[in-house]
């Protein structure tokens, strides 16, 4: 489905008088992430055999898809293998996902109410990330951070990011019971 854009600057219209139904699901995505972002960290820990305490006070939590990249790189250093296809799957999915989570959670959330003719009784939330389309360039032009879009965001669509990132926790579990071989390190070395 293709967006549609209306340009207007808007201000001052942020709240956080959610309806409960909204918020309980943005609590979803934002819970339903957290999960994932801990698997993949405790996939990290293991693969470095290092116990959750000893991998908390080592190992930084990056951006989960670098650990993926870091996970997928420690692998191959230790002659591992995994469904590579899968693995590639998630990694595009986590960015996608990632950029989804990150707008709901700290996005600016405000109401429109019906009124105008292009206006109807919907929910947004402000994207201040990225940069405007070429297509744009007549009318508005740079970051986002300076001139942000506003992201229609309805039950559908939160459901929607609940759903795929419950898929791609799943998937994460298939990923890591494929992972096989390569030498691990000696136990004795484990904290």
């Amino acid at each position: 489905m293709a967006k549609k854009y209306v340009l207007e600057q808007i201000s001052g219209l942020a709240t956080y008088g959610v309806p409960a139904n909204l918020s309980r699901e943005i609590g979803r995505v934002i819970v339903h992430w957290s999960y994932f972002e801990n698997c993949v960290q405790e996939m990290v820990w293991d693969i470095l055999n290092l116990s959750a305490a000893a991998g908390r006070i080592a190992v930084r939590q990056p951006r989960v898809e670098d650990s993926l990249g870091m996970i997928h790189d420690l692998l191959e250093l230790r002659e591992g293998e995994w469904d590579d296809k899968l693995y590639k799957s998630i990694l595009v999915r986590a960015r996608l996902l990632a950029a989804k989570r990150h707008l709901i959670a700290h996005g600016k959330w405000h109401h429109y109410e019906r009124g105008s003719a292009w206006r109807t009784d919907e929910w947004h939330v402000e994207l201040a990330r990225g940069s405007w389309p070429e297509r744009f360039a007549e009318f508005v032009t740079g970051s986002k951070r300076v001139i942000p879009e506003s992201v229609p965001m309805d039950m559908e669509a939160l459901r929607s990011t609940t759903s795929e990132i419950q898929i791609v926790i799943e998937d994460l579990k298939k990923l890591r019971a494929s992972a096989r071989g390569g030498p691990l390190p000696s136990s004795e070395k484990r904290p």
